[in-house]
């Protein structure tokens, strides 16, 4: 039997984020987790998303497409690791991962892309510029 994939086509604005994508796929932990479910190297940092259409946060977006992956936050030898939602998708002509980190200090509405290129630059994108990620819904 062949799993049925859907495409959910998101759209949203760029916006800038703090430099704490980059401090997390850096992470020996984070950057296992992510090197396997993309395959390959993540560029170290992501690409912040505000959403924007047909979902305005991920809680929304959840409940239209499942997960590739949910991990709880875990406490282990006083340290915290962040849990995380993430999902299968494209952005432009570029797979990647989108995420979103259950401990985020982003507002409900944004979600994160980790891809193997730094997107900004390849794609020439700036903060207020309207992009559209393809999301694979199993």
């Amino acid at each position: 039997m062949r799993l049925r994939i859907r495409e959910l086509r998101i759209r949203g604005v760029i916006i800038s984020g703090r430099g704490e994508g980059a401090k997390y796929v850096k992470r020996n932990y984070y950057h296992s987790l992510l090197r396997s479910l993309l395959g390959y190297e993540p560029y170290p940092g992501t690409l912040n998303v505000d959403l924007l259409e047909p979902c305005r946060d991920y809680q929304e977006l959840l409940a239209m497409c499942r997960p590739c992956l949910v991990m709880e936050t875990l406490r282990l030898h006083n340290k915290v690791l962040g849990g995380l939602i993430a999902w299968y998708g494209r952005f432009m002509d570029t797979e990647c991962i989108v995420l979103r980190p259950l401990l985020s200090k982003h507002p409900r509405s944004v979600i994160e892309v980790v891809a193997p290129l730094h997107l900004r630059s390849v794609y020439g994108l700036n903060d207020g510029d309207v992009v559209e990620v393809i999301i694979y819904c199993p």
